[in-house]
């Protein structure tokens, strides 16, 4: 017997389990697809949608989740409310986002625009010197963002942030804290340069 067969042979096993994981992830992948798009919902082919229960998470008709996003609504000890994430309608999430409802709630609202690479996340970890980070419990802080409100590329919104209604994210900005409403903020961390009431 060949090196290059018995190599095979070994690691056949492997090969199988490795298999059949990718199957069944593309069945639920696509089972999730056509449950989400009975209730109005786009989810791109490459999009993942991840929840223990879909009671977990509440998408308006009209949302569109984009290619390589990661949608996730987990419940956790310290969040157990349900539902974890709740997209208002005709919201638009473009590609390679990453929005993570495990360990607090996030609310999105209506019509809103979330550009490409848009990370939210509603817990975050402990800092304590003594302890690897890994290791630090969690600490919840739920996000709040109002309807009509547009989030540019690259932005992240950090745990316990509300962006009021109608408020702009600049490209790349980091949001920590609160946003007021038709506020447009730019940076690291954000701050505001303006108002969208003044361009009326």
């Amino acid at each position: 017997m060949s090196t290059n067969a018995g190599a095979l042979i070994r690691h056949f096993p492997y090969m199988v389990k490795v298999g059949a994981a990718t199957l069944s992830d593309a069945f639920t992948r696509l089972y999730r697809r056509a449950y989400w798009r009975k209730r109005g919902v786009h989810v791109e082919p490459t999009a993942r949608i991840l929840y223990a229960s879909p009671d977990h998470m509440d998408l308006g008709h009209g949302t569109h989740i984009g290619l390589f996003t990661v949608v996730v609504a987990l419940a956790t000890p310290i969040c157990t409310e349900v539902p974890l994430l709740k997209v208002g309608e005709r919201t638009w999430i473009g590609d390679h986002g990453n929005i993570r409802a495990s360990g607090g709630l996030i609310t999105i609202g209506k019509a809103c625009l979330l550009a490409n690479g848009v990370t939210i996340i509603s817990c975050t970890h402990d800092l304590k010197p003594d302890v690897y980070v890994r290791d630090q419990p969690w600490i919840r802080g739920d996000v709040d963002i109002g309807d009509d409100v547009w989030i540019g590329a690259g932005a992240m919104i950090f745990p316990g942030s509300k962006i009021g209604k109608g408020a702009v994210i600049g490209a790349g900005a980091v949001v920590r804290g609160t946003v007021e409403p038709y506020d447009i903020v730019v940076g690291i961390p954000a701050k505001s340069i303006g108002s969208r009431k003044d361009r009326a």
